[in-house]
C-alpha cells in the first residue's frame, strides 16, 4: 500500500513552528521473555505533575503457556506477575506484584494461541533512568521466568508535550474492567503491538498535555498521524485535524485503518500543535502487522431456518439495494440460500482464493457493533452501528459526555481523498443510546442547527 507520499511531508508543516519535543519511545520495547512461562511486556508514561510521572507496564501471557487443572466445573490457571525498580545506584524504588486466576469451560480453550491474559500495573516515577525487573510465575507447576530491561521515565515540562503512545487491542465504551478506565474509556492494551494481516483498523490512545488555556479565538489545537515503514516511506499520512481544547490537557483515543499495509515492522508517529503558542510535540512508537493468517473458508450450504432466513436479511440491508431485498423476501428457502452464497461471492475481491476478505471485514464491523453499541433492537441496528457497519471505524472520535447544561454527544470523522465527512450522534434521552442527527455525507441526514435544537 505504499504511496507516492514523499518523505519530507511529514516535516514540512512543522517548519513554521517551535518544535517542543520529540519522543520516541524504547526501541527495546515491547520484549517477549523467551523462557517459558513466556509473557510480552510494554510500558507507557503519564504526567501526575511537572515531577512525577506515571508508569504504566502492560502485559499479555497467551493460554497456552499457562497450566489448567479442573475445579468447581471449570478449568484454572494461576500465575503471579510481579515487578521491581532499580534506580542508577540500585536502590529499590518501586515493588509490586499481582496474583490472578484464569477460567476457562474445556481444555481445547488452552490450546488456542490467540487468547491470553491482559493486565497492567501503575505506580509513581520521577524522570531519569532505573531498570525495571519483571518476572511471571505459573503458580500451578512453580515454573518462572524472568527478564530486565532499561526504564527512561520523561518529563512532562511547560511546553506541549504528549504523552506515550499506548497501543490498544480494543477501545470503547463500556467499561468491563475499571483496571483499563481511562477518562471513561475502556482502553485494552495491546502489550506485544502486534495486530494480524487482515486486521482492519490500529486502536491507540494518548495525552496531550500544556496547551494553552481555550478563550473565544484559540480554542483548537491539532493532531497529524503519519505510519512509515522500516525504509522510511510514509504509507499512510492522515492530515491535520483540529480539535476542540476541553482546557490544557486533553485524552485522545484514535483508530487508523491499516487494511493494504505489509507485515512487517511499521513506525506510528503522532504530532500535536498548539496554534496559540506555535509549539508542537511529536511522539513516534513501532507497531508491527503480523504475516496473514488463514480465514475461514466460505460456507457452500447454509442452514435456512426461519432466524437464519431473517439474520442472512440483517446481514446485508445496509449492502442490497431495496430490490434485492424484495427479491429476497420473495424466494423459496433454497432459493435464499442460492441469493445469499451469490451475493457474497460477488463482492469476492480475490475469487480465486478460498477467503472472502470483503465479508469477513463486514461480518467483523457487525460483530464489533453488536458488541460496542447499544440500541432498542440491537447494536448493529442502532444508529451508530449502521454508521459503523457502512463506513467502517471512524478515523477520529470527538466526545462530549460529561457537559453541564447540554445533551451528550459524539462526532465520528473520516477522512477521504475529497475531505472529511462528519456524522453527530447525542444521546437523546441520556441512556447511552446514541441518535444521528446530523451528517455531511450526502446520503445522509442533515440539520444544521443540530447544536441548538438538539443539545438542550
Amino acid at each position: 500500500m505504499k504511496s507516492a507520499i514523499p518523505k519530507m511531508i511529514i516535516s514540512v508543516f512543522f517548519l513554521f513552528l517551535s518544535i517542543c519535543t520529540v519522543f520516541s519511545q524504547s526501541n527495546s520495547l515491547p520484549f517477549q521473555e523467551k523462557h517459558s512461562p513466556r509473557y510480552w511486556v510494554d510500558t507507557a508514561f503519564y504526567k501526575i505533575n511537572d515531577s512525577i510521572t506515571s508508569v504504566e507496564v502492560y502485559y499479555s501471557i497467551a493460554l497456552t503457556e499457562l497450566s489448567f487443572n479442573q475445579g468447581s466445573g471449570k478449568y484454572l490457571a494461576s500465575y503471579t506477575f510481579s515487578i521491581k525498580v532499580t534506580d542508577s545506584k540500585n536502590n529499590l524504588v518501586q515493588e509490586d506484584s499481582t496474583r490472578r486466576t484464569v477460567a476457562i469451560k474445556s481444555p481445547q480453550e488452552a490450546t488456542d494461541k490467540s487468547r491470553g491474559a491482559i493486565d497492567k500495573l501503575i505506580f509513581p516515577l520521577g524522570p531519569g533512568t532505573y531498570t525495571l525487573y519483571t518476572s511471571l510465575k505459573d503458580n500451578q507447576t512453580k515454573t518462572s521466568s524472568n527478564d530486565s530491561l532499561e526504564l527512561v521515565v520523561p518529563s512532562f515540562g511547560n511546553c506541549i508535550q504528549t504523552s506515550s503512545i499506548q497501543f490498544a487491542t480494543s477501545i470503547s465504551n463500556t467499561q468491563t474492567n475499571k483496571v483499563f478506565d481511562k477518562g471513561g474509556l475502556s482502553v485494552v492494551p495491546n502489550p506485544s503491538r502486534r495486530y494480524r494481516y487482515h486486521n482492519s483498523v490500529l486502536p491507540f490512545y494518548f495525552e496531550v498535555y500544556n496547551l494553552l488555556p481555550p478563550d473565544s479565538v484559540n480554542n483548537e489545537f491539532q493532531c497529524e498521524y503519519a505510519i512509515t515503514d522500516s525504509t522510511g516511506d510514509s504509507l499512510i499520512v492522515v492530515p491535520a485535524q483540529s480539535i476542540k481544547k476541553p482546557g490544557t490537557s486533553c485524552i485522545k483515543m484514535q483508530t487508523l485503518d491499516i487494511r493494504g499495509l505489509e507485515a512487517g515492522k511499521h513506525l506510528l508517529s503522532v504530532t500535536t500543535t498548539d496554534p496559540a503558542s506555535g509549539q508542537s510535540s511529536t511522539v513516534q512508537s513501532y507497531f508491527w502487522v503480523d504475516s496473514s493468517t488463514p480465514l475461514r473458508r466460505t460456507a457452500t450450504r447454509l442452514p435456512m431456518t426461519a432466524a437464519d432466513v431473517k439474520k442472512y436479511r440483517d446481514q446485508i440491508k445496509y449492502l442490497a439495494k431495496p430490490s434485492e431485498l424484495r427479491i429476497y423476501d420473495q424466494l423459496s428457502p433454497e432459493g435464499k440460500e442460492r441469493f445469499i452464497l451469490n451475493f457474497w461471492r460477488a463482492k469476492d475481491p480475490t475469487p480465486e482464493t478460498s477467503e472472502n476478505e470483503y465479508m469477513q471485514d463486514y461480518f467483523s464491523r457487525i460483530d464489533y457493533a453488536n458488541k460496542h453499541f447499544k440500541g432498542k433492537d440491537g447494536g448493529m441496528n442502532s444508529d451508530m452501528g449502521r454508521v459503523f457497519i457502512i463506513y467502517g471505524q471512524p478515523d477520529d472520535i470527538e466526545r462530549h459526555i460529561m457537559e453541564i447544561g447540554i445533551k451528550p454527544y459524539i462526532l465520528w470523522r473520516y477522512f477521504t481523498a475529497g475531505g472529511q465527512h462528519v456524522f453527530v450522534f447525542v444521546d437523546r434521552n441520556q441512556e447511552e443510546i446514541y441518535t444521528l442527527v446530523h451528517s455531511t455525507v450526502p446520503e445522509e441526514i442533515k440539520n444544521q442547527n443540530w447544536r441548538s435544537q438538539e443539545l438542550k
